[in-house]
């Protein structure tokens, strides 16, 4: 399953791509990037703990309340998920929220949703985000996020905990984030879990 989204509104095009587990009919994964009031953008990914429908639950629980905090800070959003996620089995989430008019990006994650910074120049990694060990909803750490600046035509990766980490994106320096998501999808899903990958490339404000 693929989605592709591209908006002249909006300062980014983004892909979002994944399966749910071999013999599950839904999945515990969950990729959301909505616009923010004063024109950025947040960018987040959830893997509900486990598989099958109680981690759907959780992850919609989390991407409801993520939507509902989408102008708070990164730590705020992830607070309120804590507190939403009690009644369910809980999931690892990591959020990314761009600020256009300060080409800043402030990011936290918790549990292990890998998250990358890839330069326009070549899609070479220029920065990778430090995930807190937690659960979301069960036992969530004290939140840090961090701020690095982000440019023109840069691209945020995110993927969950079935896709290898060790994936590579070389030879997609000039392909769309659909292709990019799909090709992550494609070579280097685990296939033992679900599996997404959230691929939005910045244009900054036009």
């Amino acid at each position: 399953m693929t989605q592709f989204f591209q908006t002249e509104h909006w300062p980014l095009e983004f892909a979002v791509a994944g399966y749910s587990m071999k013999g599950e009919t839904v999945s515990g994964d969950l990729g959301i990037v909505r616009p923010c009031a004063d024109g950025g953008v947040v960018i987040a990914l959830v893997d509900g703990i486990g598989h099958g429908p109680a981690a759907e639950e959780a992850a919609k629980v989390a991407a409801a309340t993520l939507e509902r905090q989408l102008d708070a800070p990164v730590e705020w959003m992830l607070e309120c998920c804590h507190k939403a996620l009690k009644a369910t089995r809980g999931a690892v989430i990591s959020v990314a929220a761009i600020d256009s008019k300060s080409g800043m990006m402030t990011w936290l994650g918790v549990g292990n949703v890998e998250a990358r910074l890839l330069s326009a120049e070549g899609l070479q990694l220029r920065e990778q985000l430090v995930l807190t060990a937690g659960i979301v909803g069960y036992d969530c750490p004290a939140l840090r996020p961090s701020s690095t600046r982000i440019f023109p035509g840069d691209v945020v990766i995110l993927t969950t905990d079935g896709i290898d980490r060790q994936y590579d994106t070389a030879g997609c320096a000039n392909k769309s984030p659909e292709d990019v998501a799909n090709h992550i999808l494609s070579n280097y899903n685990k296939a033992t879990d679900d599996a997404m990958v959230v691929v939005a490339r910045y244009s900054g404000i036009k």
